[in-house]
């Protein structure tokens, strides 16, 4: 049986404008090209496990226009379950714009559209599908965030948090017991006020980090140079495999949805799913992201075999 995982978490078109520069208040500048993607937190973390062989069931709110059907249609072409995905009527579906200049770290303009008017109702409903496991994001509505915490509590459902809630708008407490948060460098600094630099600070983040939020273990993520685990009483560290970084591309979507489809697979071993989710964050970097770039397993088999790693992939 694959693991029916149900994401809670945003979905958005995303406008990517390529330019040398950008303009400043009342001039023109002519842009390299632009185009559209599928969007969103909880896009990218249902496409990647629908590609790994996972069950994904994907609840979030779009508009009814004509961009909310072609990335629901999308989405159902990947293999993912939509049936919870709602779509508002009168309303657009989220839209962030990308200003991708030239040298320079990419700047965003985000349209919450429909995306803001989803609620606890919507998000309850979709608990219906069984799942084994939830994958709740930020950037949702601080009623759906709740929602999905509460349910999964109730459930009795293990709970991954991807990423953080500004703590000022929303409490960390508040989100209940969870199985693990996956967080970056930026997040658990902004959160704990403590940037990890080194191990010492990895370790008391972690450590200043489980103070608000009841956790059984905490994954830190910290880019090029691997992830910092921590379950409470002792740590592990898995390396990064240097492959490039392109700008402005982030694998949190990929790397969680590894994570959580090994951790079921392999009944909660930690550091497996650490090692997996790592491969599967290489493999997307070094296809330089966006959606055609989140491999499947044959994808992942090539790669351990290519690098001689040492991974036994069982699946």
């Amino acid at each position: 049986m694959k693991p029916r995982v149900l994401i809670v978490g945003s979905a958005c078109v995303e406008l990517i404008v390529k330019t040398p520069s950008i303009p400043g208040a009342g001039q023109t500048t002519v842009g390299d090209c632009f185009y559209y993607l599928p969007g969103g937190k909880g896009t990218d973390t249902s496409v990647a496990l629908a590609r790994l062989g996972g069950d994904p069931v994907f609840s979030s709110k779009l508009g009814d226009d004509p961009n909310g059907k072609e990335l629901a249609d999308y989405l159902v072409s990947e293999g993912v379950d939509c049936r919870f995905v709602q779509f508002e009527r009168g309303e657009n579906t989220a839209l962030e714009v990308v200003l991708r200049e030239e040298g320079q770290a990419d700047r965003r303009l985000a349209y919450p559209g429909a995306g803001a008017l989803f609620s606890a109702e919507e998000v309850e409903e979709a608990f219906i599908c069984y799942p084994d496991a939830v994958i709740l994001h930020r950037g949702l509505p601080t009623s759906a965030i709740d929602e999905a915490a509460t349910m999964a509590e109730k459930k009795k459902l293990p709970l991954f948090a991807v990423s953080l809630p500004d703590a000022d708008a929303y409490p960390l407490s508040r989100l209940g017991e969870c199985e693990a948060l996956i967080v970056d460098e930026e997040d658990i600094a902004r959160c704990t006020g403590i940037r990890p630099v080194d191990q010492e600070k990895c370790m008391k983040a972690c450590m200043a980090l489980t103070q608000h939020v009841k956790t059984k273990y905490v994954i830190l993520r910290l880019g090029e140079r691997g992830s910092f685990l921590y379950d409470g009483m002792y740590y592990h560290f898995i390396a990064a495999y240097d492959v490039p970084q392109p700008n402005g591309v982030t694998s949190e979507g990929a790397y969680a949805a590894a994570f959580v489809l090994e951790y079921l697979r392999s009944e909660g071993d930690l550091k497996r799913s650490c090692e997996f989710a790592t491969i599967i964050s290489a493999i997307y970097l070094t296809r330089g992201g966006g959606m055609r770039a989140y491999p499947t397993t044959e994808d992942v088999r090539r790669f351990i075999l290519r690098n001689e790693i040492d991974f036994e992939l069982d699946t």
